[in-house]
């Protein structure tokens, strides 16, 4: 998630942004999964309550980066073939064949994502989207073989949770705290972002359905509306729903990780159009520009029972994910004597 989506920036900046559950669901994730952990496991993680506060949202400190910001989410209907061969085309006719800078480039994305998406807003049917679901590659190497670079612009969020739980779990082998304590934020942070389902559709700020957009990074859409501004609001309520709806955590067999994730980004994908469609109705009644309160009253307790839901599946993932990375010989890893450069 992108804080610079919240900003309300022109799309030429920032053609994928976007800002997931804020700093607040972040650390609520986190909390939680570790919360149910068992005790042998969770005493790695006791006590650095403020440190994994820090870390879980570092990585939105450099994701206006763009290897670092498709991380943090997907637009899905990217992966349409007839859209890859118009961004790929359009992409050559700028750049010809000598390669692009992925910062000047996402203008190009941009510009082709307002003249597809605008004609053709997402989200699309179960119909039209599930085959695109169903067509991601099972890793991110053979995601890569297949579009290449174009993963600054689809997004990688989908493979991030395999990747940072193989990362921690060599980091528990080798006795490594200070990068397990790195890794688990990190892996905290992608596996958050993945159950926002505006993180998942290329219309993340309701950007192509004629949806309310105004600068404040709090309120200005329905992105920030939701995952900020409504959460910062509610989250005492928030944290007791949560609480209520989690699960135990359970050891995951490293094949099964990514098609869970996928799995679950595919579930998200299914209540944008609620989202959406929450806010747009709201909106009607009160403007958030001048009537925040009546804004509010107006989206929940819709929004409650959709937050508390995504929330409590990505601490119940988590929980899994980190349990999982702790056990003995379920990843591969290198030995605990294995040398290692300085820790940061």
């Amino acid at each position: 998630m992108r804080r610079i989506a919240c900003l309300a920036l022109p799309l030429l900046l920032a053609p994928a942004a976007a800002f997931a559950w804020g700093d607040d669901g972040h650390k609520l994730v986190l909390r939680e999964a570790i919360r149910t952990l068992p005790p042998d496991v969770r005493r790695v993680y006791e006590r650095k309550t403020r440190e994994l506060d820090r870390l879980v949202v570092e990585p939105d400190h450099r994701s206006q980066v763009p290897a670092e910001g498709c991380k943090h989410w997907i637009n899905i209907e990217k992966t349409a073939p007839d859209y890859l061969a118009q961004l790929d085309a359009a992409l050559h006719r700028e750049y010809g064949t000598e390669g692009w800078a992925d910062e000047d480039a996402r203008g190009v994305a941009a510009a082709l994502d307002d003249r597809v998406f605008r004609a053709d807003p997402p989200p699309w049917t179960a119909a039209r989207v599930d085959p695109l679901w169903s067509a991601l590659p099972p890793t991110l190497d053979a995601f890569r073989a297949a579009h290449g670079r174009l993963d600054v612009f689809i997004g990688t969020v989908v493979y991030q949770p395999l990747l940072y739980t193989r990362a921690l779990a060599r980091a528990l082998a080798r006795g490594d705290t200070r990068r397990a304590l790195a890794y688990a934020g990190y892996l905290a942070h992608y596996t958050a972002d993945l159950h926002v389902p505006v993180h998942v559709t290329a219309n993340y700020r309701g950007q192509y359905s004629s949806h309310l957009l105004f600068e404040d990074r709090e309120r200005g859409d329905p992105h920030c509306r939701f995952e900020t501004g409504y959460l910062k609001a509610d989250l005492a309520r928030i944290v007791e729903a949560v609480k209520a709806r989690r699960n135990r955590p359970v050891v995951l067999a490293p094949d099964r990780i990514t098609p869970l994730v996928i799995e679950a980004a595919r579930h998200a994908y299914d209540l944008a159009p609620r989202l959406l469609e929450i806010d747009r109705t709201a909106v009607a009644r009160a403007d958030p520009r001048r009537d925040w309160e009546g804004w509010l009253a107006a989206v929940t307790p819709a929004y409650r029972d959709l937050a508390s839901a995504q929330l409590a599946a990505a601490a119940d993932l988590l929980s899994s994910l980190l349990l999982t990375a702790a056990g003995t010989g379920l990843l591969e890893v290198a030995p605990a004597s294995a040398k290692m450069g300085p820790s940061r």
